[in-house]
């Protein structure tokens, strides 16, 4: 099987499932706008994400790579392309908790950090482009440590939505 290109997947499904995600898509930008203004403490990764002096919000320097590669999502031509860069995103916050653990860098530790990504990468459709590259990602990739990726990103995803005041 060869790589389905996303924008020329069958517009009506894309457009089929900007509609069934319409809900959650919109929901991610409002609690995104939300949650942008807890600090590291708040979001309870206060051990690897320092806090501005002034402001109490997080420095997001040290997550540039994480933010770059999910804020490309959106130009990914193929669910496999989509991966990969879902995958360079969880591998940058691995490597940056890395840096900073005693430890190996566990799921507890991760998702979090993840979370305050997704909080503050540039995503639009979100939920729906997700949900679109998973159908199309061929089986033993998403079996893979791509898989395994994908489904970090996605309970990071599904964290931020479902976070209550």
């Amino acid at each position: 099987m060869g790589r389905v290109l996303l924008p020329m997947a069958e517009p009506c499904l894309l457009r089929c499932a900007l509609a069934e995600y319409q809900l959650e898509d919109e929901l991610l930008v409002r609690q995104q706008r939300r949650l942008r203004q807890r600090s590291p403490e708040q979001l309870q990764v206060g051990r690897y994400v320092e806090a501005h002096p002034t402001t109490g919000l997080p420095v997001l320097t040290p997550l540039a790579a994480a933010l770059e590669a999910l804020s490309a999502l959106s130009y990914a031509q193929a669910s496999v392309d989509y991966a990969m860069l879902v995958a360079a995103a969880v591998k940058a916050v691995e490597v940056h908790c890395a840096a900073l653990a005693e430890d190996v860098v566990s799921a507890d530790v991760l998702l979090p950090v993840m979370v305050l990504v997704v909080i503050h990468a540039e995503l639009p459709h979100a939920y729906t482009v997700l949900k679109h590259a998973y159908n199309y990602l061929e089986p033993q990739a998403a079996r893979s440590e791509l898989g395994y990726c994908l489904v970090t990103y996605e309970a990071a995803l599904e964290h931020v939505l479902n976070t209550d005041e």
